[in-house]
Parts: structure tokens; C-alpha cells; sequence
């Protein structure tokens, strides 16, 4: 992502399709390092998307929970793209899911939740750049986060007895992602995050109840100067 890192921390505005790229005036100080430089999972709309079994790991009940992770569009947002859903059922629009993504023809953050939808009319997602989400649950307050920033806040008491997730869309697969997730975490019984704060800038570990962690960065062939992607 764009990002000052002066003193003064000034907000970078994104015109048109300007993008971040491997690319660079200087030399490379070292090889890729899934420690320090992390990796992420390509999504491309066509059939592509991530699944997990059936586990109470991911029952929230009435608790707190966090889900959050990095995404990376290729496409403009506005054609309406899912980040992921946990229901009873991976991509079918169930009732009281939780899932976000991009709204369809605004780009909006969208979000849904407990029977209920919020498309916010204040954040519109990137193409071409990283944007760290969140989804938090803290003590009955459901909020939604973008970079860091509360995007979303109400009232949520709802007991989510799903169990299944799915990541790289949402609803059908009509509504599929085209472009990367990083660092797709979820943790049941804790609110990680209960204010404003910065993405993070390490890769994620799997903190304490921590039911689901894709840091991918397994890949059986890497390009050690992390500027190509393979696909086998």
C-alpha cells in the first residue's frame, strides 16, 4: 500500500490505477523471507476459492471474535466481490452469515452480519493496492475496521452457531474474488482489536485462539527475489 512514512504521516490518495510493484531503484539486501515478507493466496474468479471442514473452532456463539486479513484487488471492487463468509454453508447467502467484501457497481466495504447488511458509504476498497479488514466483536459491539480505521459499529448480540468458512468470495460463486489474500486470520473469544490502530506490519502469528491462520508461505517453487509468481 501507499504509505508515508515521514514524521508528517501524510494520507496518500490513489488517482486512477497507480499500483505498488516489486520494482525499485535499489539493489535487493536479501532473499525472500516468508518470516519477514510473508505470502499471500491468488484468487482468479474463475472457480477459485478456499474452504474449511465443519469445526466448532468457528462458533462464535455470543462471544468475541476477530476474522481479519490483507486483500489485494485486480479488479475494480465495483463489480461486486466477496473477501469471505462463515456460515452453515460455504458462498450461499445464509441467513445471519458474517462476511465481507466489495458491494457491486459503488465498491463500497460491505458487511454482513447477524440477519443483518451494512454497505458503508465512506470507505471504497482499492484496486491495486493492499488494504488490511477486520471484522471485530467486542462485549456485543460489532465493528468493521479498513486500514485500521472504523468503518462500521452496531449493536450485535446474534449467536453464531455456523461453523463452516470460506474465503475468496461470498454468497455464490457469482461473487468471487480476482486478486490476493494475506494473512487470513480468525480467532474465537477475543476482540484483538477494540479501537483505532495500525495494520499490522509483520506477518500474523497464531495468537492465542486462534482457530484458522493462512499465511501462505508454503509455496513448493519461490522465486528467492520475490519478484515473480509461480504457478505449477
Amino acid at each position: 500500500r501507499f504509505i508515508d512514512n515521514s514524521s508528517l504521516g501524510a494520507t496518500i490518495t490513489v488517482g486512477g490505477t497507480t499500483s505498488v510493484q516489486a520494482f525499485s531503484p535499489f539493489a535487493p539486501t536479501a532473499a525472500y523471507s516468508t518470516s519477514v515478507v510473508g505470502g499471500s493466496g491468488y484468487f482468479d474468479r474463475t472457480g477459485d476459492y478456499l474452504t474449511a471442514p465443519n469445526n466448532a473452532a468457528f462458533q462464535f456463539g455470543t462471544g468475541d471474535f476477530t476474522i481479519e486479513c490483507w486483500v489485494y484487488y485486480l479488479t475494480a471492487p465495483t463489480t461486486g466481490q466477496g473477501i469471505f463468509f462463515i456460515g452453515s454453508g460455504y458462498l450461499n447467502g445464509t441467513t445471519a452469515a458474517l462476511a465481507m467484501g466489495s458491494d457491486g457497481g459503488t465498491g463500497y466495504l460491505s458487511t454482513y452480519y447477524g440477519g443483518g447488511t451494512n454497505t458503508n458509504t465512506s470507505y471504497v476498497l482499492k484496486q491495486n493496492t493492499w488494504t488490511h479488514i477486520a471484522m471485530v466483536r467486542s462485549s456485543g459491539t460489532l465493528k468493521a475496521y479498513a486500514n485500521g480505521v472504523e468503518v462500521f459499529s452496531v449493536a450485535d448480540s446474534t449467536n453464531y452457531s455456523y461453523s463452516y468458512p470460506a474465503i475468496g468470495g461470498w454468497y455464490s460463486t457469482s461473487y468471487l474474488l480476482n486478486g490476493y489474500i494475506s494473512n487470513f486470520r480468525v480467532v474465537k473469544g477475543t476482540a484483538v482489536y477494540t479501537s483505532a490502530f495500525t495494520p499490522p506490519t509483520a506477518p500474523l502469528t497464531a495468537i492465542s485462539g486462534t482457530s484458522l491462520l493462512l499465511s501462505c508461505t508454503n509455496a513448493g517453487i519461490t522465486d528467492a527475489t520475490a519478484k515473480n509468481d509461480l504457478e505449477t
